[in-house]
This record gives structure tokens, C-alpha cells and sequence, in this order.
């Protein structure tokens, strides 16, 4: 990491390069903030008070998602909202070949 890395809460931001310890960081806060296995791990649940908990976790791992990754990614995520999308998505083999095609 360079003194010019883009970082933010002391995670630098995804890149091609970086990706087990910035999901290991990442991950390593949500659980400390109590959405990472309640979103990351799980997807929507269907009704009831469930779901209520996870919209509300699910907007906190989305805009912690959104300030980790790059501007380019996060074009590539526009309209989508739901944090476990966008975290299953970020696999290297993914994220990488639709970053390089757009």
C-alpha cells in the first residue's frame, strides 16, 4: 500500500490486487458493527419482522460496501441496494472480467 492509496476507515479501496484483505477488513467490521453475517452471509429474508432487521443492517453494509470500492465499481452497481449482491459479486473471478469489459 502506498501513501497514495485511497482508503477509507483504514481499509484501502478494492481493487484487483487487494481483494482477501479487503474482504477479510471488511468483513472483520461488519462483524463488528452486527451486519456481516445477518447480510453478507445470508440473502433477503421474505416479510415480517426479518426482513425489518435486515433492511436495516443491509443499508449499513451498503454504504460501508460503497465508500470500499472504487468509482468504477461502483458504477458497475448502480441501482442495485442489496449489500449481499453486491459482496457475493466481488469474487476476483467476477468482478475483474465485467470491470475490464466496461
Amino acid at each position: 500500500m502506498t501513501s497514495t492509496s485511497a482508503m477509507y476507515k483504514g481499509i484501502e479501496l478494492l481493487n484487483e490486487y487487494n481483494y482477501e484483505s479487503w474482504s477479510t477488513k471488511v468483513f472483520a467490521f461488519g462483524m463488528d458493527k452486527g451486519w456481516a453475517e445477518e447480510v453478507l452471509e445470508t440473502s433477503k429474508p421474505g416479510v415480517g419482522d426479518a426482513l425489518v432487521k435486515w433492511k436495516k443492517l443491509n443499508n449499513s453494509a451498503y454504504a460501508f460496501l460503497c465508500q470500499t470500492i472504487s468509482p468504477s465499481q461502483l458504477l458497475a452497481y448502480k441501482g442495485i441496494r442489496d449489500a449481499n449482491v453486491i459482496w457475493t459479486s466481488l469474487s476476483p473471478g467476477i468482478t475483474w472480467i465485467r470491470m475490464k469489459n466496461v
